[in-house]
């Protein structure tokens, strides 16, 4: 079995407060322990490793040590380090879980519109999978593009770490969205995209494959000799970030791709751009 330490993020002991620091070091661990992996063997680090990075005395971790046994999150090994219960996790998260859906924008306008309509199966379909599973959602609006560091810490650590999971729903077309990386490198709170895909590997990805049925229709076409189509698409708005990438925006090179692949040409002429103008691509 694979065994890994438990990493403590985001603990600054404060002195000065009134909340003893064992109690501080505590909360800090238990927001932790609500997103810990289920497999492996997860241990929490040495007291006196914890001593010697915080600068605490010893007696405050093992105070906020003997807190996670009496709430019995953690159980002691042999050699008297302590391991995380499988049970840990669920028993934190209580028997109605919730997961949080950030949006990029304010909810009626991301279901208006021609692609209001286009976005709402997401919408329903989150619902629904999460009803099944006796899973709350709840939409969380993320803190302003430059809201201070420490305001952006206390969102992460009050209102993320604090669910089971987060899914979001797209970006807000910010180069330097500081609130979307810190949230996205956050790697105690299980994310995903909908819709688009993030370079970080601890981001999962729900996606339809559109490529595997892009290539099975050019296959249709090129079988019944076809050599050349027009293709007719919308022009959708380059709201690719750093942190995020949607697939919409690499459409029509899949397209080009594939049907390349099966003997079928596409010249630039012959890809229409639908009138609208721009479309906006966040779901």
């Amino acid at each position: 079995m694979e065994r890994v330490i438990l990493q403590i993020e985001h603990f600054v002991p404060d002195k000065s407060s009134p909340v003893p620091l064992h109690l501080q070091l505590s909360k800090m661990l238990l927001r932790q322990l609500r997103n810990v992996p289920t497999s492996g063997d997860c241990r929490l680090p040495s007291e006196r490793s914890v001593v010697a990075e915080f600068n605490i005395d010893r007696t405050t971790v093992h105070r906020a040590y003997r807190d996670l046994l009496d709430r019995g999150l953690v159980y002691r090994n042999p050699d008297k380090s302590l391991s995380v219960k499988k049970s840990a996790r669920k028993k934190l998260h209580g028997p109605y879980p919730m997961i949080g859906v950030i949006i990029p924008e304010r909810f009626s306008s991301f279901i208006a519109g021609e692609f209001g309509e286009r976005r709402m199966p997401y919408i329903n379909g989150i619902i629904d999978r999460a009803e099944e599973r006796g899973i709350s959602l709840v939409m969380l609006q993320m803190p302003a593009p430059d809201s201070p560091d420490a305001d952006v810490r206390r969102f992460i650590r009050e209102r993320c770490e604090v669910l089971s999971g987060l899914i979001h729903l797209g970006n807000r077309a910010i180069t330097d969205d500081k609130v979307l990386r810190g949230i996205l490198a956050n790697k105690n709170i299980p994310q995903a995209f909908i819709s688009g895909w993030s370079e970080l590997k601890h981001i999962g990805t729900v996606a339809v494959d559109f490529e595997s049925q892009i290539r099975k229709f050019a296959g249709i076409l090129a079988g019944s000799g076809c050599g050349r189509v027009v293709i007719a698409d919308f022009k959708v708005m380059k709201n690719e970030t750093a942190d995020f990438h949607y697939f919409a925006i690499e459409r029509m090179g899949i397209v080009r791709r594939s049907l390349a692949d099966c003997g079928i040409n596409v010249e630039t002429q012959d890809i229409l751009q639908l009138s609208g103008g721009e479309r906006d691509v966040s779901a």
